[in-house]
This record gives structure tokens, sequence and C-alpha cells, in this order.
């Protein structure tokens, strides 16, 4: 396979809108796994209109991907986090 080849499939894939970024599946997937990761730094410094801010970016991310096993592990950690920062609110 030559790299126009490559470069020709690599261009075919979709891409998602991220946090205003066009990212490919897995690239997206994985930004959104570290921005769930960071909520608990987030979470631990108590800044709550962050927490809900990165919150929001994340369910918009994952409205963007198609249902499948990871899209629903990252939304049942991002309602699990929306849990944990409404307790934050109180």
């Amino acid at each position: 396979m030559d790299k126009a080849q490559i470069s020709l499939s690599e261009e075919a894939k979709p891409k998602y809108l991220i946090d205003d970024k066009y990212m490919r599946y897995d690239t997206a997937v994985l930004y959104l796994m570290k921005k769930q990761v960071s909520l608990q730094s987030i979470y631990d410094s108590g800044d709550y209109y962050e927490g809900m801010w990165q919150l929001i970016i994340i369910e918009k991310g994952i409205k963007e991907l198609p249902d499948n096993a990871e899209t629903e592990m990252l939304r049942q950690q991002h309602e699990h986090w929306g849990e944990v920062f409404a307790e934050l609110e109180q």
C-alpha cells in the first residue's frame, strides 16, 4: 500500500466535532476520557463551575459519537460525575 492510498483512507474516516475540534473517533474517545479523568482534580479543588463546564463539553462530545460500548462507558462516567458535582453544589 502506498502513501496515497493510506492518506485517502485516513481522509475517508469520519471526523467528529469535539470541543470545537474535528477528531477521528479514537482520538475523540481518548480526549473525552482524559477530560473525565481530570474531573477528579477539579472536584478536589472544589471548583463547581469548572466541573460543570467540563461536563457540558463531555456531554456534547458523547452526543457526536456513535452509540457503542465505549460511548456507553463514557455516558455512565458522565452521569456519575454529574451526580458528584450536583452534590458539590449543595
